[in-house]
C-alpha cells in the first residue's frame, strides 16, 4: 500500500473516489466511516477514509488541518484492520506535517505518536517504541495530563517493551507512574488497575526484591478473588507465585501450607484429576524435599505417578518428570539400587521417544553415575562420567547444562576419591563455564560454587572458606533463599572456618544465626542442624560458657541418638561433650 503523500501526488488517477467523496467532504464523512468502523466494514471504511483524504486534499491542500485529520483517521481505520507496517508507514510521513501544522505539543501529534507507539510494540519493535516513549510521555504528562488515554496507553506499551527489553527497574518507575492515574481514572480495584498492580509485583521480583513481592502478593489475593472470583485464573496465578516466592526465599513450610491451600481450592473448583490440579499436586513433591521430609515427599509423588499415567499418559512429559522424581528421592533415601534400575528404565524410554544423544536419555545416564557415586563406586563413577561429558559435549556443546552436570558429577567422583586437587581445578572451571551463560545459569553457578567451598572445607584451607564464604552467602540468599541447603552448608562452613581459626566469638555469632534458620527451612532433627547444634556448643564451650552451652549440646545429642543411634560415632561425641560440660559447671 502506498503512503498518502504519494496517494495526495497523484490525485488525477483517482476519479472516482474524489468524485464520490466531493458530494461531503464535512463531519458527516467521518461520521459515515465510523458507523462503517462500528458495523466492521473495515475494508469499505478503509476505501472511504482514503477518499476522503485525497479529496479534503484536493479541496484544501495537503498541508490542511482538514487533509491531516483525515489522514489520521485513515491511520486508525488501518490499525483496526491489524494492518499494523501500513499503520506504521502512514504514521512516520504523517507526523512531521502534524508537528508543522499543529505543533509537536498538540494533542493531534501526541495521539499519531501514541499510535506509531502501539504500531512498533504490534510488531515486536521494542526498542523504538521504549525510546520514543521516553521522549514523548514527559511531553504527555505535562500537557494532556497522566490521566489522559493517550497518556496512558503510551505509557502501558512503555511499560511492555520495558519488561520484554529486561528493563524491569525502569519499568517498574513508570508503573509507579501509571497506577495512581489509573486509580484516579478507573478506581482502585478497577480490573485493569489490579493487573498492573501485579505486573509492577513481577517487576520488584525480577529485581530480585522477592520478600516484599510475597508479602505484596499475599495482601491483594482477597481483592483479586473479590473482583475476578476465586477460581480465576489471575487469582490461582497470584496463588501460585505465592508459592514459588515463599520457596525462593526458602520459606517451605509456608510454602507448603500455601500449596496445601491452593490444592483444595483447585479440587473444589476444578476436580481432582483436572491437569492443573495435578501439577499443583506434584508441586508438593520438591516442597517437601527441601524440607527434608524425603520419604513423605517419594510416598507422595509414588502416588500420584499412577493418577498421571491414566490421565496424560504413561509417556506425557509431566509423568516422566515424576518418575524421575521418585528416582531422586529413591537415590536420596539411599535407595540406591532401586534408584539406579529407574533410572536405567527411563534412559531406555528417552533414547526411543527422542533419540540416544537426546537431553532427556543423557540426562539418565547422569544420574546414574550419581547413584553409583553415592554407592561408593568411585571408579566405575569416574569411567562413566568421562565418557558420558565427551558424549554431551559433541551432542550439546561445551557450555550445555547435561555437559555442565556431567563435569560436575565428575569433579565429585574426583573429591569422593580423595583428589581434592583435580576436583577443586573441576569445579572452577565449571564453575567459570557458568559464567559464560549469565542470569540464566545463577541458581547452578551459586550452586556449584557452594560445592567448591564445602571442597576447600575438606581440605581445610579455613581462611580460604573464609573469604569465599563472605562473598557467597549473599549470592546465595538472593538467588537460593535464606533457607536454601546450599545456602545453610555455606553459612554453617563460614562457622567452621571461623571456629577453626581460632575466632570462636565470631564463630558463635554465625551459629546462633544459621541455627535457626536450619531449624526452620531443614527440621530440627535433620543432621546439618544437630551438626550446628553441636558446634556452637564446642564454640561456647571454648568461650568458657558451659551453662549456655549445655542446651544445645544436650539438643544434639537427642537429635543423634534417634536418628543415628548410640553407637554412631557423632553420636558418641557429643555424648562426650555433654559429659564435658556436666563436668564443666553446666546443669543437667
Amino acid at each position: 500500500m502506498k503512503p498518502l503523500l504519494a496517494c495526495l501526488l497523484l490525485l488525477c488517477t483517482l476519479h472516482f473516489h474524489t468524485a464520490r467523496a466531493a458530494a461531503d467532504i464535512g463531519p458527516d464523512a467521518f461520521s459515515a466511516i465510523f458507523d462503517l468502523r462500528d458495523a466492521h466494514k473495515l475494508a469499505e471504511a478503509e476505501a472511504a477514509a482514503r477518499a476522503l483524504t485525497v479529496a479534503r486534499g484536493q479541496a484544501f491542500g495537503g498541508m490542511d488541518k482538514r487533509t491531516l485529520e483525515a489522514w489520521m483517521l485513515l491511520a486508525e481505520i488501518l490499525g483496526a484492520e491489524k494492518l499494523d507496517a501500513d499503520v506504521e508507514v502512514q504514521l512516520r510521513e504523517l507526523l512531521p506535517l502534524l508537528q508543522r501544522v499543529f505543533g509537536a505539543e498538540s494533542p493531534e501529534y501526541m495521539k499519531a505518536e501514541s499510535n506509531l507507539i502501539f504500531a512498533l510494540i504490534l510488531q515486536d519493535k521494542y526498542t523504538e517504541a521504549a525510546a520514543r516513549c521516553r521522549s514523548a510521555l514527559p511531553v504527555m504528562d505535562r500537557v494532556l495530563g497522566p490521566a489522559d488515554k493517550h497518556t496512558l496507553q503510551s505509557r502501558k506499551k512503555m511499560i511492555q517493551s520495558l519488561i520484554h527489553l529486561g528493563e524491569y527497574a525502569e519499568a517498574e518507575t513508570q508503573l509507579r507512574k501509571l497506577l495512581p492515574a489509573m486509580i484516579k481514572v478507573n478506581g482502585a480495584e478497577q480490573r485493569d488497575t489490579l493487573i498492573y498492580k501485579t505486573q509492577l509485583y513481577d517487576a520488584l521480583c525480577d529485581q530480585g526484591k522477592h520478600a516484599e513481592v510475597a508479602e505484596q502478593y499475599r495482601t491483594i489475593i482477597p481483592t483479586l478473588a473479590r473482583v475476578f472470583g476465586t477460581a480465576d485464573e489471575k487469582v490461582l496465578t497470584a496463588r501460585r507465585k505465592v508459592v514459588l516466592l515463599l520457596s525462593v526465599l526458602g520459606k517451605y513450610a509456608e510454602a507448603e501450607t500455601q500449596i496445601r491451600k491452593l490444592l483444595t481450592l483447585l479440587q473444589k473448583t476444578k476436580g481432582a484429576e483436572h491437569p492443573d490440579t495435578l501439577l499443583c499436586q506434584s508441586e508438593l513433591t520438591p516442597n517437601l524435599t527441601a524440607q527434608g521430609k524425603l520419604a513423605e515427599a517419594e510416598a507422595h509423588n509414588r502416588s500420584l505417578i499412577p493418577v498421571f499415567t491414566r490421565v496424560l499418559g504413561p509417556e506425557d512429559a509431566k509423568t516422566l518428570q515424576l518418575r524421575w522424581n521418585s528416582a531422586v528421592l529413591l537415590r536420596d533415601l539411599a535407595k540406591l539400587t532401586e534408584a539406579e534400575a529407574e533410572f536405567g528404565r527411563l534412559q531406555v524410554i528417552h533414547e526411543r521417544l527422542r533419540g540416544a544423544e537426546s537431553k532427556e536419555a543423557l540426562n539418565s545416564q547422569g544420574e546414574i553415575i550419581v547413584a553409583k557415586i553415592y554407592q561408593g563406586k568411585l571408579a566405575e563413577a569416574e569411567v562413566l562420567s568421562r565418557s558420558l561429558i565427551a558424549t554431551d559435549t559433541r551432542a550439546l556443546g561445551p557450555e550445555a547444562d547435561t555437559t555442565l552436570h556431567a563435569r560436575w558429577n565428575l569433579a565429585k567422583v574426583l573429591r569422593g576419591q580423595g583428589r581434592l586437587d583435580e576436583a577443586a581445578v573441576e569445579y572452577s572451571q565449571v564453575l567459570e563455564l557458568y559464567g559464560h551463560l549469565g542470569k540464566a545459569a545463577e541458581n547452578e553457578k551459586v550452586r556449584c560454587h557452594c560445592d567448591l567451598v564445602t571442597l576447600m572445607v575438606l581440605a581445610a584451607k579455613y581462611a580460604e572458606v573464609k573469604d569465599q564464604c563472605r562473598s557467597l552467602i549473599p549470592a546465595a540468599t538472593q538467588v537460593l533463599g535464606s533457607q536454601h541447603r546450599k545456602t545453610l552448608e555455606t553459612r554453617l562452613h563460614l562457622a567452621r572456618a571461623l571456629y577453626e581459626l581460632k575466632e570462636p566469638a565470631d564463630a558463635e555469632q554465625e551459629y546462633r544465626q544459621v541455627l535457626p534458620l536450619c531449624q526452620q527451612g531443614l527440621g530440627a532433627e535433620s543432621p546439618d542442624t544437630l551438626n550446628a547444634s553441636h558446634s556452637l556448643a564446642l564454640c561456647l564451650k571454648e568461650l568458657n560458657k558451659p551453662q549456655q552451652a549445655l542446651p544445645y549440646a544436650q539438643a544434639a545429642l537427642t537429635g543423634r541418638q534417634k536418628l543415628l543411634g548410640q553407637d554412631h560415632a557423632d553420636t558418641q561425641a557429643t555424648q562426650r561433650l555433654v559429659d564435658e560440660l556436666k563436668k564443666a559447671g553446666g546443669k543437667a
